[in-house]
């Protein structure tokens, strides 16, 4: 079996950017928690813990398709700086998409970059068809249409 940390790597490679990392729920699926990252600043990643709906991840973690936060969102600066995981990893730029584990339930996965960028819709379909792969699931509800997702 390919480690976590392996795949994270790969996929960060993949999507061209310089940051992955995975969290999953809790057992009561009530908070999220990041588990594991590549690209990382440091090890604060770890205690950051998020509701459904709180951040970028906590919103496609409930509405269970891919969005994007870059300088393309409306209210971007300050979404950014409500973002503990990009702070911490000081990312100007993210994409997140749902995931389901099967030894650890739904998640989210999220790539980032510390350059100014668009994720493009283009982007996220390329990416979630990568995690897809990965994680043996698709990716979202019906794809992804016109301009790229941005929260």
């Amino acid at each position: 079996m390919t480690d976590i940390h392996t795949v994270l790597q790969e996929l960060k490679q993949g999507s061209a950017s310089e940051f992955c990392a995975i969290a999953w729920a809790d057992r009561d699926n009530r908070m999220l928690r990041w588990q594991a990252a590549a690209g990382n600043l440091n090890e604060r990643y770890r205690q950051i813990s998020f509701r459904s709906g709180q951040d970028l991840a906590g919103l496609v973690w409930r509405i269970g398709r891919p969005e994007a936060l870059d300088a393309g969102t409306a209210g971007y600066e300050r979404k950014r700086k409500e973002s503990p995981i990009m702070l911490a990893e000081q990312l100007l730029a993210a994409a997140a998409f749902p995931i389901s584990l099967q030894a650890s339930g739904p998640g989210v996965l999220l790539v980032g970059s510390r350059a100014l960028r668009l994720y493009t819709a283009g982007d996220l379909e390329r990416i979630s068809a990568e995690v897809g792969v990965v994680f043996g699931s698709s990716i979202g509800s019906g794809g992804i249409e016109g301009d790229a997702l941005h929260w």
